[in-house]
């Protein structure tokens, strides 16, 4: 994906055909976002300098498996690392961000 070169409220980049990204890290336990994005990347990242993809795909599945919460796509809000491993396992390949060659 190619990064935006100034910051958008909603997606922080996009990827080569065309799809808006919004990237999350966190040192903690939980990612959070607020409006729903087109993609939505998530990683942990480690003391050490090494760091966990934890969710790749689209951002609606997050959105569907939450809507039960009250605010949710209006308010930023978290959701542990352990639910959103399990929901990214769900994702098929055509619907995440590629991985580059390399």
């Amino acid at each position: 994906m190619e990064v935006h070169d100034v910051s958008q409220a909603k997606h922080d980049g996009m990827t080569p055909d065309g799809r808006l990204v919004q990237v999350k890290a966190t040192f903690k336990d939980s990612l959070t976002f607020k409006s729903t994005p087109e993609l939505y990347l998530g990683f942990k990242l480690h003391p050490d300098g090494t760091y966990e993809e934890i969710y790749n795909g689209p951002g609606q599945a997050i959105y569907d498996r939450y809507s039960h919460r009250k605010g949710i796509g209006e308010s930023l809000m978290s959701f542990p690392l352990t639910e959103l491993r399990k929901l990214s396992d769900t994702v098929n390949a055509g619907q995440r961000v590629a991985r580059r060659a390399g």
